[in-house]
């Protein structure tokens, strides 16, 4: 169930703040503390779960996936090339 493993990493994370540095498996994720607005992104410590990420100016786009991370920046008008070298 969704609201569970919401409250789950919500306990975890009042624990302690870097709560992820000791999950197992195969993950990534982003959290973020709207209180303090804080965001934290991590990937599995092995780092085989890719996360992919765009800043400029106001703009932070966070994503598994670079298809995903693409269509969000054509979203915002950002232009998008393969560098083919």
């Amino acid at each position: 169930n969704e609201k569970n493993l919401e409250k789950h990493f919500l306990k975890l994370y009042e624990n302690d703040k870097l709560f992820f540095q000791q999950l197992e498996g195969s993950f990534s994720g982003i959290f973020c503390d709207k209180r303090k607005n804080i965001w934290y992104a991590f990937n599995n410590q092995s780092h085989t779960k890719r996360l992919y990420y765009f800043q400029h100016e106001n703009h932070l786009i966070l994503s598994t996936d670079l298809f995903t991370l693409a269509n969000a920046m054509r979203e915002l008008k950002y232009e998008t090339s393969l560098d083919e070298q």
